[in-house]
């Protein structure tokens, strides 16, 4: 599995076959990544949403990408910072849950970005260890092929790249 990592926004990765949603348990429109994927993909994913909702803490599920340019969304509950227990474990857990799901559905390429970094308050450095961490140790994984982390932000970018390279020892 290769890992790339790009500033950058995540709604135009036209080249990955999936992108994944950081969403709230009864994945509904929410505010940042949420609201965003929700709007560029037309209505028919509320509906979706309302059939397919609630999820659990960390569980993922794959919806039609409806009216973006990517074929799937794999939407995940990642967990909230300062409310859900164990939040490193969980956010793991949900990391790991994404890439199930691809393999599940046969997404090849997937567009993800920071889980739980936003609204939910993961601290990005936190955050960054423990993608980078369960990324790496599942980089044995044919598929999905392609995992890229988009951030609209540099800094952020910056952040993750460094706790990749701290992970892998360079």
């Amino acid at each position: 599995m290769e890992i790339q990592l790009v500033t950058g926004d995540l709604l135009k990765q036209q080249d990955c076959d999936g992108i994944v949603n950081s969403a709230n348990r009864e994945l509904l429109p929410g505010a940042g990544v949420s609201g965003a994927i929700h709007r560029a993909a037309g209505p028919q994913l509320q509906a979706w949403a309302k059939v397919h909702g609630p999820i659990k803490l960390t569980q993922a599920v794959v919806s039609p990408g409806y009216d973006l340019p990517n074929r799937w969304i794999i939407h995940v509950a990642a967990p909230r910072y300062f409310q859900d227990a164990s939040p490193h474990d969980a956010l793991a857990r949900a990391t790991r849950a994404v890439l199930d799901q691809a393999r599940i559905q046969g997404i090849y390429r997937i567009a993800m970005p920071g889980l739980s970094i936003g609204i939910y308050r993961f601290p990005v450095e936190e955050a960054a260890m423990v993608t980078a961490q369960t990324l790496t140790a599942e980089a044995h994984r044919t598929r999905p092929s392609l995992i890229r982390l988009v951030f609209l932000d540099a800094d952020i970018t910056a952040h993750y790249e460094e706790a990749f390279k701290r992970v892998e020892g360079k």
